[in-house]
């Protein structure tokens, strides 16, 4: 069994990124996820409970059209 020391390891990297400005990392959307950043359904919900009046008049319109679209490009 493989045992890893996390606090070496977490400086190992420190120390290694702190020589090169090279270095990019990709994360997935459970990373925002799990840092308490909303997804995009929540987020949605979340603008569409916000708006009034006319706004959530055109909100809902564009929402509408737009689940609708995806319904018949499925259908087809």
């Amino acid at each position: 069994m493989v045992k890893f020391n996390l606090v070496r390891d977490i400086r190992e990297l420190k120390n290694q990124l702190s020589y090169s400005k090279k270095y990019g990392f990709f994360f997935g959307a459970g990373t925002s996820c799990a840092l308490g950043v909303p997804n995009i359904t929540t987020l949605t919900t979340e603008v569409e409970n916000a708006l009034e009046g006319d706004h959530l008049t055109h909100f809902t319109i564009i929402r509408g059209h737009n689940t609708n679209s995806k319904i018949t490009k499925t259908a087809k």
